[in-house]
C-alpha cells in the first residue's frame, strides 16, 4: 500500500510539474539530468544502472519541479512522498540490542 501510495504521489507531482511548467526549459533541464545520470552510470559496475539511474534522476527533477509548481500545496504533497517512500526501519537491521 506505501508503494501505491508513493507512486500516486509523485505522479501528481510529475503532472503538476508537466501541466504547469515551459515544456522547453523543463524538458532541457530533463535532458541534462538523464546525461549526469547516464555519466553517473556508466561508472557503476551493474549494466541495468544505465537505466535506472538517469530514470531516477529524471523523475526526482520532476517531482522536484512540481513541488515548486505547487507551492504550499506541493511541499506538503512532497513531504507525505518522502515519509512514504522511506522505508521503515526493522529491529533486525537495526541488530541485536543487549
Amino acid at each position: 500500500m506505501r508503494q501505491l501510495t508513493a507512486l500516486v504521489l509523485a505522479t501528481v507531482l510529475v503532472a503538476a510539474a508537466l501541466l504547469r511548467s515551459h515544456l522547453g526549459p523543463l524538458c532541457l533541464l530533463a535532458t541534462l539530468g538523464a546525461l549526469v545520470g547516464l555519466l553517473v552510470a556508466s561508472r557503476m559496475s551493474d549494466p541495468r544502472d544505465l537505466r535506472r539511474v538517469p530514470a531516477l534522476v529524471v523523475v526526482t527533477i520532476l517531482v522536484l519541479v512540481g513541488v515548486g509548481q505547487l507551492g504550499f500545496l506541493g511541499l506538503v504533497l512532497g513531504l507525505v512522498l518522502l515519509a512514504v517512500a522511506t522505508p521503515e526501519a526493522t529491529s533486525r537491521a537495526r541488530g541485536p540490542h543487549r
